[in-house]
């Protein structure tokens, strides 16, 4: 009879024990599970790095998969007994599902539809796991202390980027359209203090006949000091991941948490179409994000100096830049209530812009609105037909906007921020979505809504912006304490994370694969072309240009602009042999093969082959 009473009060002992670490709860149990399910899942994908082929089924260790399910799921439970807590058990349970839905969307390379049915998961799971107070933050972080964090993460970011995207470049993957025109540019402004280039039209010209970008003069200096592409690389990285900066000033403007900014921080250097586009050459658009959002926190804080000066360094960056600026003077005007700062720079964005593409005509070009030539209806052109054919037959203009291809740039986009920009915002607000319209949804260029691409940046840092301004009307309406505020932009984080991951691990493990298993022949290629004379007249390999950026007369094959002359030298790609241009035909017997390595042929004009 005492065995059975010791045994009876064991067993009580041990469920009170239990009952008070909350093991008797399903929800933490299925938690446990589900997480020891994925890590376990993530082992076997480690194994076989990708799913759904043969070898994955007739290959899998079954043994394996149920010792790690068993072993991880073992480790949570005594981790809840020994902390009396149940928190570890659920942010396991957030981290390795993000981790796992990263690595599904990665073997998928940018696949928008498996991302957003992975992100259907993402959400379940969240909101499971955020309900009833299951998953809480107990560090107390300071304004300072995120500061610092946001800072911190801000510049490894950019530099593990900048290291990341250079491998693009060192693999000669990068063509005369865009990188080579900067590359050439920059040093031409180095020793002339004029952006000339000889390739981006076939002929020696200033860019600014193209494009009216003053603000590439900050940038020289520091060219000045690292006189290398790489040097463009790093600075564009650094550039568009400061933004991270203002973001967290403006979350605390608007008087969200310290850890709601930290994670609006994180959200922005994560979003899918921020450091994602540094593997696409280089382009002073990049540089508007950290620009429109330091003028949205200056608007924000009433501070009139920042409020002028990143207007002007908002304008500067490009003639189109004018659009930003005319959507957040309207902000300013319908949402902040400022009538006559709102005028005011809608008359600043209307006569720079208007000064900016007189200019360009000045220097022998002329402003390239025929990207919306799907607007030209009526026979006409320029901005004044796009405008007649909107506002007449708003009907082909819903047409264009909103097509398969330009949906996909709404989910890339819109997604990742729960469409909580739309949901929680005035109409006042919902203003700063124009340049969005206009610039990525309105034109059928193609690289105007890819995500890929430089065109995002701008109208993507207002969609962040218009993400916070509804965070803190959402807090003030629903009444949303400072301890909760951050549930919001945590679950935009994970999906951020999710859609980056679809979009750049593929060119990275790309690039950087390709140049570890090809070294040699990369390093080689190189050392040659810098052999070439710099005073020489060469004619270029598209894919070379980029890489002769210290040559003044430089000229790309195959010609789009222009027809191409002799030259003293001429550098053939021996990956790029086609039948759309002959270089060796071009050559015409008139030059002499005079050094060859790696993929490149080094030939002379005055012998013959």
């Amino acid at each position: 009879m005492m065995i059975k009473d010791k045994l009876y009060n064991f067993t009580a002992e041990v469920r009170q024990r239990l009952e008070k670490r909350s093991l008797s709860d399903p929800s933490l149990l299925a938690a446990a599970a589900a997480s020891a399910y994925i890590i376990a899942s993530i082992l076997s994908l480690l194994r076989f790095k990708s799913y759904g082929l043969r070898e994955f089924i007739t290959g899998f260790s079954y043994p394996l998969f149920w010792i790690s399910l068993t072993l991880v799921f073992s480790a949570l439970i005594a981790v809840t007994l020994i902390t009396r807590k149940v928190s570890p058990v659920y942010w396991t349970l957030c981290i390795s599902a993000v981790v796992f839905a990263s690595a599904l969307a990665s073997i998928l390379d940018s696949n928008i539809y498996y991302n957003m049915g992975l992100a259907l998961v993402i959400i379940i799971i969240t909101k499971a796991v955020l309900s009833n107070g299951r998953l809480s933050i107990e560090a107390d972080l300071s304004w300072r202390s995120g500061y610092i964090t946001v800072i911190v993460l801000a510049v490894l970011l950019g530099v593990i980027t900048a290291y990341t995207t250079a491998f693009k470049y060192r693999t000669f993957s990068e063509a005369t359209f865009d990188l080579g025109i900067f590359t050439q540019m920059f040093e031409m402004m180095a020793k002339t203090g004029l952006p000339l280039t000889t390739v981006e039209r076939g002929r020696e010209l200033t860019h600014f006949a193209v494009h009216f970008s003053p603000f590439f003069y900050l940038l020289l200096p520091g060219y000045l000091i690292w006189r290398s592409p790489f040097y463009l690389f790093f600075v564009q990285a650094l550039g568009v991941s400061l933004g991270a900066i203002p973001v967290y000033r403006i979350s605390k403007a608007l008087k969200l948490s310290p850890l709601s900014s930290l994670f609006c921080s994180l959200v922005y250097l994560m979003y899918p179409t921020m450091l994602n586009g540094c593997f696409r050459d280089f382009h002073e658009n990049k540089f508007l994000a950290v620009c429109v959002l330091y003028l949205i926190y200056f608007i924000l804080i009433e501070n009139r100096a920042g409020t002028i000066a990143f207007t002007l360094l908002t304008l500067s960056i490009k003639e189109d830049a004018a659009i930003y600026i005319f959507a957040i003077a309207l902000f300013i005007l319908f949402s902040r209530k400022k009538k006559y700062r709102g005028i005011i720079m809608l008359i600043a964005a209307a006569g720079y812009y208007l000064f900016a593409t007189k200019m360009i005509t000045v220097f022998g070009g002329e402003a390239m609105v025929d990207r919306f030539a799907n607007y030209y209806l009526d026979g006409g052109r320029g901005l004044l037909s796009v405008i007649k054919t909107c506002f007449y037959d708003i009907g082909f203009l819903l047409l264009q906007v909103f097509n398969a291809e330009k949906f996909q740039f709404i989910l890339w986009t819109f997604v990742p921020l729960t469409f909580t920009l739309i949901t929680g915002t005035s109409p006042g607000e919902l203003i700063l979505l124009m340049p969005a319209l206009v610039i990525n949804l309105m034109s059928n260029w193609i690289y105007q809504y890819n995500v890929d691409f430089q065109y995002t940046y701008g109208s993507c840092a207002l969609m962040i912006a218009l993400y916070m301004l509804a965070l803190a009307r959402i807090k003030e309406k629903e009444i949303i304490d400072d301890t909760n505020d951050w549930k919001r932009p945590f679950v935009s984080l994970m999906l951020c994370i999710i859609f980056t991951f679809s979009l750049t691990f593929g060119k990275t493990s790309r690039y950087m694969g390709a140049y570890t298993a090809d070294k040699a022949s990369y390093e080689a290629s190189e050392a040659l072309l810098k052999s070439v004379p710099k005073d020489a007249t060469v004619t270029a390999g598209d894919f070379l240009v980029p890489h002769l950026y210290f040559i003044s007369e430089l000229q790309s094959y195959p010609a789009i602009y222009g027809i191409l002359q002799p030259t003293e030298y001429v550098v053939v790609d021996l990956r790029a042999l086609d039948d759309d241009f002959d270089p060796y035909m071009f050559m015409d017997g008139e030059y002499s093969l005079i050094e060859s390595g790696g993929f490149v042929e080094l030939w002379k004009r005055g012998g013959s082959y």
